[in-house]
This record gives C-alpha cells, sequence and structure tokens, in this order.
C-alpha cells in the first residue's frame, strides 16, 4: 500500500509544476493544455485516493474542520449556480480561453482535499512550498529571458512585456504574489533552523520575483504588495518585544509610506507604472463601466447569480456605448476583471458570502496561530502570510483568478488548514470502517470506470478538438489554406464536446479576421462553405437557445455574412436576420447595426444598409468603419459627394488606410473630376511606398489631365529613376502628351 502513497504524493508534487507546462499544439497554450492535465491528474489521483482509503489499514481521513466545510459550500454553491445561471454550458465546463467553469473548481477542490488527508507531516509541506517557490523561480526566469523563448511562447505583446511562459503579465504578477510571500515565510524559518545558506536563498529569492512582479508594470498587483508589505511592517511593530526591532520595523514602515507617496505623484518610466493618471485613464475608466454593469447585474439575479463565465450576457444587455471612445477593443467584456464582483454576479449573495466566509476564516487561522506562537520569529512568518494573501486579494480586486494562481492558492490553503489542525485540532474519524468489503469493492471499481469516461470525453475529446482548432488557425492565417482550413474545421465539429460553441465563434472570427486582411476565402469552393455553414449552423442553434446572449447572435450572423460575402447574396438574409436580433437583444452595441448595415450592402439593399449605418455613426462618431461604409452605401447610391466626405471621415478616425482602400478613394475621386484629392491620395501612397513606381507613373497620368505638364514630366522621370527599364514607355507617354512642350 505505501507504493501507492507515494504514487499519490508524487502526483500532487507533480500538479504544483504545472505553471511551467506550455502546449504549443492547443488553442490559448499558455493555459488550456495545462488545464487538460491538471485536470487528468487529479482525477487519477482521485481513484488512487479512494483505493487507499478503503484497503489501507492504518489510513484514516481527516475530519473536515471548518475551513474544509466552508470551501464545501462554496463549491455547492457554484454547482447550483451552473444549474440555475443564464447558460449552464458556459458555466459548468472550462473553456479554452479562460479555464475558469465550475468543472475546474471542482477539480481544485479534489486537490485540494487530497492535500489535505495525504500530505500529513511538516516535511511534506515543506517540500511542497519549495517546489512552488522553486517553480516560482523558473517562471519568474521565464518572463526575465523571455526573449530567448520561441517566438510562439510569448504572450501578450509578444516580448515586449514582462509575461514570461504565464502568457499575460497581469496573470504573472497575480501569481508571484503568493510565492514571495512563502519565499519570506522560509527565509525566516532559517533563522529558527539556523541555515544561513538558505536564508540567503529565500531572500535573494523575494527581491528577485519582486522586481519581476515590478516590470510586469501592473498597478493592482503592485498596490497589492506594498499595502500587504506595509501591514507586515505595521504588525512587526506590535510583535517585536526588543526596541531595536520595532524600531527598524517602524523606520521601514515610514520609509514604505514614502515610496507609496512617491509612486502616486510620479510617474515612473513609460511601459511600467503612472499611477498619477492611472484614474484618467481610458483602462480605469472602462473598469469603472464595467464594474457598474456588474452591479446591475447582480441586482437582476441577486440570490445565486448568473452562473460563471456569463458575464457577457449582461454586460452587452446593459451596454454603455462610451466603451468604444476607449478603442473596439474596450467593448467586449467577458468578465467584470474584479474577482469579488466576478463572484457575486456568478453565485449570487449566497456564494459571494460563502467565498468571503472562506476567506475569513483563513485570516482567523492565521491570526489564532500567530497568536500561539512561542517566538517572536515564528509569529511573524503568520503575519508575512497574512500580508501576502492581503496583498493577493487587493490584487484580485483588479483581475481575476487564473488556473496559475490556483495552483497557488489551493495549496496554501490546505497547508494553513493543516498548521490549523496541528496546533487545534487532531480529531480523526475512519472512512473505511463502517464499510464491507464488496462494498468498497463496487465504489472502487464505479470511481474507475467514471474516472475512464470523464477522461475520455471531458479531458481527452476537447484537447483533440483544440488541437484540431489550432491547425485550422495556422492554416488560415499563415499559409492561407482555405481547404485544409475547411478540413480541420470538419475535424473540430466531428469531435463532439463541449467547446463546440466556443469553437464556432473562435472559427467565425478567423474567418471575419483572414477577410479584413484579404484571404481568398472563395478560393476553396465547396469545402470551405460547408465549413463556414457548419460553423452558422452551430451558433444558430444556440442562439435559438439562449434568447438573451447577444454573442451567439452576432456571431451567427456574421457567419452568415461571410457567406453572402463570397458565395452567393441569398445568404444576406440569414445574416440580416440575425444581425436585427443581435440589436434587440443589445440595443446599444454599435457594431450590430455595423454589421446590418453591411448585410444590406451585400444585398444591395442601399437605403436600408444607410439607415443602419447612420445609426451606428450616431452611437459611435469615433470609429472609422461605420462612416467607410456609409460612405461607400451613399456612393452607390449615386450620394457621391456625401460618401466620398464619409471615407474620408473614416480615414480621419482611424479607419484603416490601406493601398486597396485608398486605391478605391482615388478611383472615386476620379469619377467626380476631382484631381487635387487624385494627387493627394496618390502622394499618401508615394510616402507609404516611396520605392514603386507605380504610383508615380499614375500620378503623372493624373497631372496630364489637370494639364500640369512640369509635375507630369517630373513624375514620370521620378518612376524612370527607380525602374531604369520604364525608359522607353516613358519616352513614349512625354511624346504623346507633349510634356516637354513650353505650355504647362
Amino acid at each position: 500500500m505505501k507504493y501507492r502513497e507515494k504514487i499519490m504524493a508524487y502526483g500532487l508534487y507533480s500538479l504544483l509544476f504545472l505553471p511551467l507546462a506550455f502546449m504549443p499544439f492547443t488553442m490559448f497554450p499558455w493555459q488550456f493544455g495545462k488545464t487538460i492535465i491538471f485536470q487528468i491528474i487529479v482525477e487519477i489521483l482521485l481513484v488512487i485516493g479512494l483505493s487507499i482509503a478503503f484497503y489501507s489499514k492504518t489510513f484514516v481521513w481527516k475530519k473536515f474542520n471548518f475551513l474544509d466545510k466552508l470551501f464545501l459550500l462554496f463549491f455547492l454553491v457554484l454547482l447550483i449556480s451552473s444549474f440555475t445561471g443564464a447558460n449552464f454550458g458556459s458555466s459548468f465546463w472550462t473553456s479554452q480561453m479562460r479555464s475558469n467553469g465550475v468543472f475546474l473548481w471542482l477539480h481544485f477542490g479534489v486537490f485540494y482535499f487530497l492535500m489535505r488527508n495525504f500530505f500529513k507531516t511538516e516535511k511534506q509541506w515543506h517540500r511542497a512550498l519549495d517546489v512552488i517557490i522553486g517553480v516560482s523561480v523558473l517562471v519568474s526566469l521565464t518572463a526575465l529571458f523571455q526573449n530567448y523563448l520561441p517566438d510562439a511562447w510569448r504572450g501578450d505583446g509578444g516580448g515586449t512585456q514582462f509575461a514570461g511562459i504565464i502568457g499575460n503579465r497581469a496573470f504573472l504578477a497575480l501569481y508571484l504574489i503568493l510565492p514571495i510571500a512563502l519565499a519570506a515565510y522560509q527565509s525566516l524559518g532559517t533563522f529558527i533552523a539556523s541555515q544561513q545558506w538558505k536564508r540567503w536563498v529565500y531572500i535573494a529569492i523575494a527581491f528577485g520575483e519582486i522586481f519581476i512582479l515590478y516590470f510586469t508594470g501592473n498597478r493592482g498587483a503592485l498596490v497589492g504588495l506594498i499595502v500587504g508589505g506595509l501591514l507586515i511592517l505595521c504588525a512587526s511593530i506590535f510583535i517585536f518585544s526588543h526596541k531595536q526591532y520595532r524600531l527598524f520595523a517602524a523606520c521601514g514602515l515610514v520609509l514604505g509610506c514614502v515610496i507609496v507617496v512617491a509612486l502616486l505623484l510620479t510617474r515612473l518610466g513609460s511601459g511600467t507604472l503612472d499611477f498619477r493618471n492611472y484614474y484618467a485613464s481610458g483602462t480605469a475608466k472602462t473598469r469603472f463601466m464595467a464594474w457598474d454593469i456588474a452591479l446591475k447585474g447582480l441586482s437582476d439575479r441577486p440570490l445565486v447569480g448568473w452562473g460563471m463565465n456569463n458575464f457577457e450576457v449582461f454586460f452587452n444587455r446593459y451596454f454603455n456605448p462610451e466603451f468604444l471612445r476607449y478603442g473596439f477593443t474596450e467593448t467586449i467584456w467577458d468578465k467584470p476583471h474584479n474577482w469579488f464582483l466576478d463572484i457575486a454576479d456568478s453565485a449570487g449573495i449566497v456564494g459571494f458570502g460563502a467565498y468571503a466566509a472562506v476567506l475569513v476564516c483563513l485570516f482567523v487561522y492565521l491570526w489564532r496561530l500567530q497568536k500561539k506562537a512561542v517566538t517572536n520569529l515564528a509569529r511573524l512568518q503568520y503575519i508575512i502570510i497574512t500580508g501576502g494573501f492581503m496583498a493577493y486579494l487587493i490584487a484580485l480586486f483588479f483581475f481575476f483568478e487564473t488556473i496559475n494562481s490556483m495552483l497557488v492558492f489551493f495549496p496554501v490553503c490546505a497547508w494553513i488548514a493543516f498548521l490549523y489542525d496541528q496546533q487545534f485540532s487532531k480529531q480523526r474519524a475512519p472512512l473505511n470502517n463502517h464499510l464491507k468489503k464488496w462494498q468498497k469493492e463496487f465504489i472502487v471499481a464505479g470511481a474507475c470506470v467514471v474516472a475512464v469516461v470523464v477522461l475520455y470525453k471531458w479531458n481527452i475529446k476537447p484537447l483533440y478538438a483544440s488541437y484540431y482548432m489550432q491547425k485550422s488557425s495556422t492554416e488560415i492565417f499563415i499559409r492561407g489554406d482555405m481547404v485544409d482550413w475547411a478540413g480541420n474545421v470538419q475535424k473540430v465539429f466531428d469531435t463532439s464536446t463541449y467547446l463546440q460553441t466556443e469553437n464556432a465563434i473562435l472559427l467565425a472570427s478567423d474567418v471575419a479576421t483572414a477577410d479584413k486582411k484579404g484571404v481568398q476565402i472563395s478560393v476553396g469552393g465547396d469545402a470551405v462553405q460547408h465549413a463556414i455553414g457548419r460553423i452558422a449552423d452551430t451558433l444558430v442553434q444556440r442562439a435559438e437557445r439562449y434568447t438573451d446572449n447577444y454573442v451567439y447572435a452576432v456571431w451567427a450572423g456574421q457567419a452568415y455574412l461571410a457567406l453572402g460575402t463570397h458565395f452567393g447574396a441569398g445568404y444576406a438574409d440569414d445574416a440580416i436576420r440575425w444581425f436585427e436580433e443581435a440589436v434587440r437583444r443589445a440595443p446599444q452595441k454599435q457594431e450590430a447595426y455595423f454589421f446590418l448595415g453591411r448585410a444590406y450592402l451585400v444585398k444591395k439593399d442601399f437605403v436600408k444598409s444607410e439607415e443602419a449605418l447612420q445609426k451606428t455613426v450616431i452611437l459611435s462618431p469615433a470609429l472609422g468603419e461605420p462612416y467607410w461604409f456609409l460612405g461607400l452605401v451613399q456612393f452607390a447610391e449615386g450620394k457621391r459627394a456625401e460618401g466620398l466626405e464619409n471615407m474620408e471621415k473614416a480615414f480621419s478616425v482611424g479607419f484603416v488606410k490601406s493601398t486597396k482602400n485608398v486605391l478605391y478613394v482615388i478611383d472615386s475621386f476620379a469619377l467626380e473630376g476631382r484631381y487635387d484629392k487624385v494627387v493627394e491620395y496618390y502622394n499618401y501612397l508615394i510616402r507609404l511606398e516611396p520605392k514603386n513606381p507605380t504610383w508615380y507613373t499614375k500620378l503623372a497620368a493624373t497631372y496630364v489631365k489637370m494639364g500640369n505638364k512640369v509635375a507630369a514630366r517630373d513624375a514620370v522621370e521620378k518612376a524612370v529613376s527607380l525602374m531604369p527599364d520604364l525608359r522607353p514607355q516613358a519616352d513614349e507617354f512625354i511624346k504623346q502628351n507633349k510634356l516637354y512642350d513650353k505650355k504647362k
């Protein structure tokens, strides 16, 4: 039986290494792959744990303490809210992008209770803490030397931000907070054990990771770390009896306050921190607007909430058009970026109360542990962990939990419960005394069968589907191979998983992005048409089932819009239907009117297209796309002057001034005989591509129409200087248009 307990111990240790996992063959490789690995290992360990509990003569199951019961209550409320919420699929299952569903939280619950029952000694726990600290060091090194990582491993910013193998600088900052506190805790333990070399290693780790956290440039995490540090210094003044130590702590507290004031008043350079302007920034304003919507959502479902991962449902319902003022990306929120509001919206007041009770219980445990500690250093150790948790919670006020941070949070909670049991309760409750042999065998065999089913259906198959999703993205964006893309799409949908809806949205997004980038979507023929049709069908099914979800409706419309654009205008009617439904579900969302106008444009119903686009312009005067498509519609209607004015307005407010778009404007001005504007835009293309002789030849032809022979001749000569082979054609052009005539 001992070998099973060793497997259990090493299995639990292995889970602590998962922040270093990266799976490049899945979507969102910084988190989804490690989520699946985590779930698989936990499920296997659960079966092993049950076999140990039932067959070991020495094993006894720990009696639940109060923290254990509160965790159980919290998990139960999360589970209930997934059934009573807006969308069970979004709430319960883990998504690739966020990896934060109830299914994953239940696995973390199992992880917590396995650690509670199979890590029984201080040696095991100190080893676990050292693993957490060691892994955090390796993660920090990937951030420090991220430019040496493979390109695909670099998260947001592509290597320009401190993200490392975690993939996101905010997630990295949140992840590091508790390991910093643990390193400081362990350094004080070496004072007690008189291990000087270890002491300096832990101190170096703590300060090194503070350095990394600072350069993530994340204000929320730094605020949390500063407040937690000040709390530790403040508590130290009252803990130490020696005057010299108390004076040292007081000086540190004063110095810390000075640093805080300096940070609040001083800009800390580009790419780092700017507390002075934070509340005037777009990030802060949009966050406050999102929090306001989160409170409205809570008022709608105050008891048990909307279920996890359903924030976007009521975010779009209560959408504030002011979001677009700060960029299109600010109009898409799937979380309020405040973990406490997220929990309240997900599980209501009941769930938030259960979560708050867990946190209060943790602080009470830490307080009682430090009160019972014999030495000042031991008391300070618990104060440091308390300060670390305080820093962590303050950071969560601006973030949300991710798998990486939870891989530290739950083991630390289990460790605190272990310490508390050691000091205040040593009761054990045997699990296996009242069960007969056949009952034990039946339970273990049943657990094995369930584990195999869960492993395959809810882990292996989603991983398989994610692999083909990642391949489809490679085919469409890197290779531009629409036929292979369509084949991978079919494999994604043939692998029936709980990811179907998310995959359909991601695939529809890929099609829309590829269209903007000029990928020839129609080249794939019937295979691509059928693949996009399956995307549309999946989204329509979800939109019809969840009648208050804007996202499903608008993406169903975009899938049909792609079909209508590339495979026949007949699909435009379906696109119009779903965009009109999207408008009904989110009447303040500008993009719905914009897409509706585009769909009418595909159908060549210019009047209705103009009506829809006018509404978009009214709702979003700072966005370029509505002006552009409104201009196209007006020009097609014969309102050429208005159309050209809106096309130019689109450029002035940020619409992509690509060569294709500029050439369209040039042709439109030429039809109107506005050659001065034609010259202006050709000069823009010359600035864009100064080595391209084509623009000089076209500019010369324009000058000829304007009667400006000198300018025409100069443009021709410039073209020849860039491409001498043009000399014969240039001489003929000069001769035909008499450009050497003195008359201009």
